[in-house]
């Protein structure tokens, strides 16, 4: 892994509602997912000047991962990948992916700042922080530079990626030019946690625009995306 990480998916009544109006007022309201309201995940953009739009069912899983490398590159820094994709499900016994859209978050993070020893080393408020409201970058190689990863899998399972994602890939061959490209998380959102799956979940609402390329240098452009979706740890 010296080159890339990769992963291995309430109020009614009078007095009630004064109580609740002035409890606003001094105090400030946030908003809360209603319980019986599960999160679906959904992803839509123009791509090459086509559109396309899925959403999490039974035809399409969400899926992630977790890739953790410490002391990156011999340093005092360890490196985390976040991955969520929205993998289509197929049908066949194969293990390729089609119009698939996959998102790694990488973030560098010092020794210092982790849980040596700890079963979980990653800390809850990091784990928070590299998955907040606010612009992005894109990386090359993880190795070198945290930032954003964009991976696509077109209809005949082609992938087209901003980044290098997997130490053995060569997608893309170069390092790409990212200055016409965006990425901006627009909304996050701690979830509950499901005793004895994840130990953190955060819901996460995404734009970005960017150009992928395979590697051979060809490239499709994917324009006004929206990827909602779900980060576990």
């Amino acid at each position: 892994m010296n080159t890339a990480l990769r992963t291995t998916c309430l109020h009614q009544g009078h007095t009630v509602m004064m109580l609740a109006v002035l409890s606003c007022l001094a105090w400030g309201c946030t908003k809360h997912r209603e319980t019986n309201s599960p999160f679906i995940a959904s992803f839509t953009a123009t791509i090459n000047k086509a559109a396309f739009s899925c959403v999490q069912s039974a035809g399409y899983r969400l899926t992630g991962g977790v890739s953790f490398m410490d002391h990156l590159n011999g340093t005092d820094s360890a490196g985390l990948s976040l991955e969520s994709s929205l993998l289509k499900t197929r049908f066949v016994p194969d293990t390729s992916r089609q119009n698939t859209v996959a998102v790694f978050v990488i973030s560098h993070i010092p020794d210092d700042s982790l849980s040596p020893g700890a079963v979980v080393p990653v800390p809850e408020h990091t784990f928070r922080r590299i998955l907040s409201v606010g612009k992005y970058g894109y990386t090359y190689m993880p190795s070198v530079k945290g930032g954003i990863i964009v991976a696509w899998y077109d209809a005949n399972g082609k992938k087209w990626a901003t980044g290098i994602d997997d130490q053995a890939d060569t997608i893309p061959g170069r390092l790409p030019d990212y200055t016409r490209n965006y990425f901006t998380v627009t909304f996050s959102q701690s979830v509950t946690v499901v005793p004895g799956t994840y130990i953190y979940r955060q819901e996460v609402h995404m734009t970005f625009n960017c150009w992928v390329y395979d590697g051979g240098g060809d490239s499709l452009h994917i324009e006004n995306a929206k990827f909602n979706t779900i980060f576990s740890y």
